[in-house]
């Protein structure tokens, strides 16, 4: 059996000095993973629904209005405008 690289937990929890980086680099990554499987999982749960009401005959897609309107408010909105001002002021 090989021999461990650590002679105890807390040697291993330390990493020579360097268990701050690693710990919080590996909480990062999990952190990243955590969200990502909860974003998929909203978009699951809402394409289930909406497949469920197309299905029932209902429109599923009622929210698209007010989506095009929050996006046509983001694209055409004040910072937009001022970005593409000061890029063609260049």
């Amino acid at each position: 059996m090989p021999e461990p690289n650590f002679a105890t937990l807390a040697a291993f929890i330390d990493m020579d000095g360097h268990g701050f980086y690693v710990w919080l680099s590996v909480a990062l990554a999990l952190l990243a993973i955590g969200a990502n499987w909860a974003t998929l999982r909203a978009a699951r749960r809402q394409f289930l629904a909406d497949a469920r009401a197309r299905a029932q005959g209902g429109d599923a897609l009622d929210r698209a209005p007010a989506l095009e309107q929050a996006a046509a408010t983001l694209l055409d909105g004040p910072l937009i405008e001022k970005n593409l001002n000061a890029d063609s002021g260049r």
